[in-house]
């Protein structure tokens, strides 16, 4: 289990379960909102491993990762973020480069590296990328107002209106 370990090595402010329940809704979530049921599939592995690059943070960078997780909810801003600052690279970045040297497949490996941050080209379509972008931000706007904090909106709205998708918005958010 990968989750394992991180067993007592986890820094301040990370924990196990809340990646558990993130991965994991990401990807209900992405699956759901996937129009082509290929695609659909493709989306819920990508939200499985979306934050992979946090268990890669912990095991090589605990103290940095723990500063860049208590900066965050210091100041406010996204935790990918201050940890680009902090690290050079944020987890997603590092998630994407790690499954890139697994050999996974393209989509998935853009997926994870983007979640946060689309790539300045914008997409044509509600493909892969974009599908977990707005999961992930969907899921931590549930899982923050499930905990009682401060629900952030970092959805790319010029992305989505660029792929003709905004008017879904209001159905994604129920699902």
């Amino acid at each position: 289990n990968v989750f394992a370990a991180t067993e007592g090595s986890s820094p301040a402010g990370f924990s196990v379960e809340r990646l558990q329940q993130m991965s994991l809704l990401t990807a209900r979530i992405a699956k759901q909102i996937m129009s082509d049921p290929k695609e659909a599939e493709t989306a819920f592995t990508a939200g499985l491993l979306h934050d992979i690059g946090k268990i890669i943070l912990v095991l090589t960078a605990p103290e940095k990762f723990s500063a860049a997780i208590a900066g965050a909810a210091e100041s406010g801003r996204p935790g990918y973020e201050l940890e680009r600052e902090m690290l050079g690279a944020s987890h997603a970045e590092v998630g994407g480069f790690l499954l890139g040297v697994w050999g996974l497949p393209l989509p998935i490996v853009e997926a994870v590296a983007y979640h946060h941050v689309l790539p300045a080209t914008p997409r044509p379509r509600m493909d892969t990328v974009l599908g977990i972008h707005v999961a992930s931000a969907l899921a931590g706007q549930v899982l923050a107002a499930q905990a009682g904090a401060p629900v952030q909106d970092h959805l790319d709205l010029v992305a989505l209106e660029a792929a003709g998708v905004t008017g879904e918005l209001p159905r994604w958010r129920e699902v």
